[in-house]
C-alpha cells in the first residue's frame, strides 16, 4: 500500500467520524440539549412523594462525542502530529478560555440548589479574595464541555493543513440541506414535535427539523448556506466539474427553501444580507456563469432546464409550509398592536438586565461563572422594578450572555477567537498566491458564515446551541489554520527561491 493510500484511507476514517459526530449534534432531540422528564408526585395518605427526574444526556453525549473524535482525527489527519503550527494568538486565546474557567470551578463560592432555589455557600474557596463561579456544578459540565470542544478546534487546524477541511465543509453543507429537507417533512406531514416524540414543552409553531426552536434551525442553515455555494462556485471554469457544481446548487436551493419556510425573522435578515454578499463577492465567476450561459448555444437549454427545475424546487418546498410562514408573520404583525407584548420588547428589557449583570459592580471582569445565566436571572429580576416575563434559560443575546457568565475577560477571549478567525480569512484572501483558485469561494464562505451567525447572535442564541457552536468553532479552527498554514509555507518558498 503507497503512502498516499494510507493517507487517503485516513482521511476517510475521518470523513465518517466527523459525520457522526457532527451528524448527532445535529440531529439529537433537541440538537442537543439534555432531556429532563421531571418525575412524578404520588400522594398517598401519609406522605407526599417526589420521584427523581429522568434525565438522557443527550448534549452530553454529544461533547463526548465531539472529544473522542477529535483525538482518533488528530492521530489519523495526514501530517505532522505537532503544536508547533498551531496559531499563536489562537493558543493563547483558547489557553486564557481554559485556565480562567477551571479557575473559576475550582475556586468556586457557592452552587444552586434547584429544588430550594437557592444558593448554596461552599466552604473552602482555594482564595478568598479571587473571583470564583457562584454556580459550581453547572460551570463544571460547561468546562468539560469546553474542553472537548476545543480538541475539535485543534483538529480542524490540522485538517486545514492538508485537504481535509474541504470535506467538512461539504459534509456542513449536507448537513444544512439534511436539515432543510427534514423540517419541510415534519411540516408536510404535519408533526406536533420533533420526531412525534411525545413533550408538552414544544409548540408546533417555533419547532424546526430537529431543532426545538426555529430561529436555532435557521441559524444553523444559515451557517451552511455560504459554504454550499461556495462549493458550487469553486469549479467554475473548470469542464469536469460542471456537474458538481449543478449538485452544490441544488443543495444550496434546497438550504434556501427550509430557512424561508423556519420563518425565523433573525434568519431571514441573515439570508438576505448572505445572499448578495456571496454572489457580489464572487461577481466574476458569476459572470463567467452567466455569459457562458448565453454564449455556449449547445448547454442553453440544458441550463434553463437546471434553471427552472431550481425554480420549481423552491417553489415547491416553499408552498409545503407556507402556511406556517403566514402565521408566524401574522403572529409578529399582530404583536406590534401592543407593543409591550412583542419579542423585541422582551428582550430589549433582558438586554438592559445583562448590561447591568455584566457592569463592574456585579459580574465585572471576571463573570459569575460560565454556564450560571439561567441561575441568575431570578434573582436580579426581582430588583429590577417591572419584572421580565418568562423564564430565561438563554439571554436572547449570546455576546452580552457570555460577558455575564464570563467576564470581560473571557468575553475578549471569545472574540479574540470568533472575530480573528474572520481576520484571517480576509487576510488570506487579501494576500495573493496563498490560495488555490478552487478554494478562494470556499474561504469567502467560511467568513460570511461566521459574519452571519454572530450578527444573529446579536439579537438570538445560536451560539449556546450544541451543533452550531460546535459547527462554527470548527469553521474558526479551518480559517485560523489555513493563515497559519499557507503563510507558512508561502516564507518557505520565498527562503528556498
Amino acid at each position: 500500500m503507497t503512502m498516499n493510500s494510507r493517507d487517503q484511507r485516513r482521511s476517510w476514517i475521518c470523513c465518517v467520524i466527523a459525520t457522526v459526530v457532527i451528524g448527532w449534534a445535529v440531529f439529537a432531540f433537541g440538537s442537543p440539549q439534555d432531556i429532563i422528564k421531571e418525575g412524578d408526585v404520588i400522594i398517598t395518605e401519609d406522605d407526599i412523594l417526589f420521584e427523581a427526574d429522568e434525565v438522557f444526556p443527550v448534549r452530553t453525549m454529544a461533547a463526548w462525542a465531539t472529544g473522542i473524535g477529535a483525538v482518533l482525527c488528530l492521530f489519523l489527519l495526514p501530517g505532522r502530529r505537532s503544536l508547533r503550527n498551531f496559531p499563536v494568538i489562537l493558543g493563547i486565546a483558547a489557553g486564557v478560555l481554559l485556565l480562567f474557567g477551571w479557575f473559576m470551578v475550582a475556586n468556586a463560592s457557592h452552587d444552586h440548589d434547584s429544588e430550594t432555589w437557592q444558593f448554596v455557600r461552599l466552604e473552602g474557596p482555594l482564595f478568598s479574595w479571587a473571583p470564583g463561579s457562584i454556580v459550581r456544578s453547572r460551570s463544571i459540565g460547561v468546562m468539560i464541555e469546553l474542553t472537548l470542544v476545543l480538541l475539535a478546534l485543534l483538529a480542524a487546524v490540522r485538517a486545514s493543513e492538508g485537504s481535509a477541511w474541504r470535506g467538512l465543509f461539504a459534509l456542513l453543507a449536507l448537513l444544512g440541506a439534511a436539515v432543510a429537507l427534514l423540517g419541510l417533512f415534519h411540516k408536510a406531514a404535519a408533526a406536533p414535535t420533533v420526531y412525534w416524540i411525545e413533550d408538552a414543552s414544544q409548540s408546533a409553531q417555533t419547532f424546526f427539523a430537529p431543532y426545538v426552536y426555529n430561529a436555532n434551525a435557521g441559524a444553523f442553515m444559515n451557517l451552511c448556506l455560504p459554504l454550499a455555494m461556495g462549493l458550487a462556485l469553486s469549479g467554475v471554469g473548470v469542464e469536469r466539474k460542471r456537474a458538481v457544481g449543478i449538485v452544490w446548487s441544488l443543495v444550496a436551493a434546497i438550504i434556501i427553501a427550509g430557512i424561508v419556510v423556519a420563518a425565523s425573522k433573525g434568519a431571514i435578515i441573515a439570508l438576505l444580507l448572505t445572499l448578495p454578499i456571496i454572489l457580489v463577492w464572487n461577481h466574476r465567476r458569476l459572470r463567467f456563469l452567466i455569459d457562458g450561459f448565453f454564449v455556449q448555444r449547445g448547454r442553453k437549454m440544458e441550463r434553463l432546464l437546471i434553471m427552472g427545475a431550481l425554480a420549481v424546487l423552491i417553489l415547491s418546498f416553499v408552498a409545503i409550509g407556507i402556511s406556517f410562514v403566514i402565521v408566524r408573520w401574522n403572529e409578529f404583525f399582530g404583536r406590534l398592536e401592543n407593543p409591550s407584548s412583542t419579542d423585541l420588547t422582551g428582550r430589549y428589557e433582558i438586554i438592559k438586565l445583562m448590561i447591568r449583570m455584566s457592569g463592574w459592580e456585579e459580574g465585572g471582569w471576571h463573570g459569575f461563572g460560565p454556564g450560571t445565566f439561567r441561575h441568575l436571572v431570578p434573582y436580579f429580576n426581582t430588583e429590577v422594578g417591572t419584572e421580565i416575563d418568562g423564564v430565561w434559560l438563554h439571554g436572547h443575546c449570546d455576546p452580552l450572555q457570555t460577558t455575564v457568565e464570563w467576564g470581560w475577560l473571557g468575553a475578549a477571549a471569545w472574540l479574540v477567537i470568533g472575530g480573528g478567525a474572520v481576520v484571517s480569512g480576509l487576510l488570506l484572501l487579501r494576500t495573493k498566491g496563498l490560495l488555490a483558485s478552487a478554494d478562494v469561494p470556499l474561504v469567502r464562505g467560511a467568513v460570511v458564515a461566521l459574519a452571519m451567525v454572530g450578527l444573529h447572535s446579536v439579537q438570538d442564541f445560536p451560539l449556546s446551541i450544541y451543533s452550531i457552536h460546535l459547527s462554527a468553532m470548527l469553521l474558526c479552527g479551518v480559517c485560523w489554520g489555513l493563515h497559519a498554514s499557507r503563510r507558512r509555507e508561502a516564507r518557505k518558498r520565498k527562503a528556498n527561491s
